[in-house]
């Protein structure tokens, strides 16, 4: 019995050993985290993975287990004909928390992938404290006077938004699988997650109570726009340190940045999205700060962005340092960039183009 474990055990061995050279032969790049994971690469024009086969492709570049799953969350294609997939990493059917996985391809052969994978390693999925006493935690830390739920006014205001007649601001708790950021922001735990709105004090926020211990795991404002240090990997400049804010959704290519003594101007990166419509624009958007490879997934697509937000911010500066002008105007105009901007007049100006 013991030698059949062995002779199992090497099997195992030189089948990784032959994925990771296989990986190592067919990409032209590849970069992996602190613990070996990788968080990109790019395969050879000769490469023939096919973007069909992405979930078992992801699963072995990754060596993810068995209980690892990746449930394809939306798929798009662009002007260029390129398709990106965007995956949710799952752990026994529990999702797992700020771990997307993105493969790029394209006439359906993979060309590039990136992402945030998470071994995760945890004996019980079954929680020994319940949805109803994790709440209650929640909202001892929380510890408002008064809760949206208890307010008719925006309890009809929320089933009026949704179109739902059971819509409520009364928090259910979602188990997922995330990091201990209270803690040492390393273990990955079984956790209750639940959104809290206040009324008094306003605020919004994400509060994740581990279901084995009741602790507080972490817990995320919703309610910020406030001025957020950021890393950016640009194409030109390298990586850089750039300002971004926090909101509802994450952080986003916005900031209020310093002018003159007692005066500030706004800077804002916008996507066209391949459009002229300056109406149409949406938001640069991340789920961390770190705008980089494996951390924001669309870096692929949208780094040019990391470019100008970062020029907008050098120019800003300079005019304020050498000149002591209150923005470009000396009145404090805000600084409003766009990229992606497309105009069939203007064929060059796709798709890196900032205006």
């Amino acid at each position: 019995m013991k030698n059949y474990i062995k002779i199992l055990n090497l099997i195992l061995f030189c089948l990784i050993v032959f994925i990771s050279n296989a990986q190592q032969n067919d990409t032209l790049e590849i970069q992996r985290n602190d613990i070996g994971i990788v968080k990109f690469a790019r395969f050879k024009p000769d490469f023939n993975g096919k973007i069909q086969d992405g979930t078992r492709f992801l699963k072995t570049v990754l060596h993810a287990k068995p209980d690892d799953e990746f449930r394809l969350m939306n798929e798009t294609t662009d002007e260029l004909g390129i398709s990106h997939l965007r995956f949710q990493q799952y752990y026994k059917g529990i999702k797992v928390e700020d771990s997307e996985y993105l493969i790029h391809g394209k006439n359906g052969i993979i060309e590039t992938i990136n992402g945030d994978f998470k071994r995760v390693n945890i004996s019980s999925l079954t929680p020994s404290v319940n949805e109803k006493q994790a709440l209650g935690k929640a909202l001892d830390y929380v510890n408002a006077r008064k809760y949206k739920w208890e307010d008719e006014n925006y309890e009809k205001f929320i089933k009026q938004r949704k179109n739902n007649p059971k819509a409520t601001y009364y928090p259910s708790g979602e188990l997922v699988i995330t990091k201990d950021y209270l803690k040492n922001g390393k273990n990955l735990r079984l956790s209750w997650k639940f959104s809290i709105s206040s009324l008094i004090p306003n605020n919004e926020q994400l509060i994740y109570i581990d279901a084995f211990t009741g602790e507080v795991a972490q817990n995320i404002p919703m309610i910020l726009e406030t001025n957020t240090p950021g890393s950016a990997e640009t194409i030109f400049s390298g990586t850089l340190d750039i300002t971004c804010d926090s909101y509802v959704s994450g952080y986003r290519l916005n900031e209020t940045r310093n002018t003159t003594p007692g005066h500030s101007v706004n800077i804002h990166t916008w996507n066209c999205l391949s459009g002229s419509n300056y109406a149409n624009a949406v938001e640069f958007s991340n789920n961390n700060t770190n705008w980089t490879t494996g951390s924001w997934p669309a870096i692929t697509q949208d780094q040019a962005a990391l470019d100008a937000h970062w020029g907008e911010e050098m120019v800003l500066d300079y005019w304020r340092t050498v000149h002591s002008r209150n923005s470009l105007n000396n009145q404090g105009i805000s600084i409003i960039g766009y990229v992606h901007y497309y105009d069939s007049s203007y064929p060059d100006t796709w798709p890196n183009n900032a205006q």
